[in-house]
């Protein structure tokens, strides 16, 4: 099961139409493939493997930072280097997560938050 399928109760994927699947299934993959491509970006830059269980932890370290950085500024942080830019890319995917759920309303917007939410938990390596 892929993460979009694994993000969202079956309740709450019965409310979507079809579109909105097709578009949080893509903008999901895409999520995913952020996170690998900053993971990747990470091992480079420390020297390591990037089957080295402690680079998936560095980069979603690195993701949650620039999401708070974000969240407490006006407008967000110009990216420096490559790493800023491909967090600024992963930023960007999430805002069109949730652009989808605004057109969908309250209940959606609500189910696509505790998603990404539960999604950055699941991806959190074990402590």
């Amino acid at each position: 099961m892929g993460s979009f399928e694994g993000s969202y109760p079956a309740k709450v994927l019965r409310t979507f139409t079809q579109e909105q699947q097709a578009q949080l299934r893509t903008l999901h993959e895409r999520l995913d493939g952020k996170v690998d491509e900053i993971a990747s970006h990470v091992a480079e830059q420390l020297g390591k493997d990037k089957a080295d269980p402690t680079i998936r932890e560095e980069a979603l370290e690195a993701i949650e930072r620039w999401e708070q950085d974000v969240e407490m500024r006006a407008a967000p942080p110009k990216p420096v280097g490559k790493l800023q830019h491909l967090l600024s890319e992963h930023h960007l995917i999430s805002e069109n997560i949730m652009d989808v759920a605004e057109r969908g309303g309250g209940e959606l917007r609500q189910a696509i938050i505790k998603a990404i939410m539960e999604w950055r938990h699941q991806h959190r390596p074990p402590s």
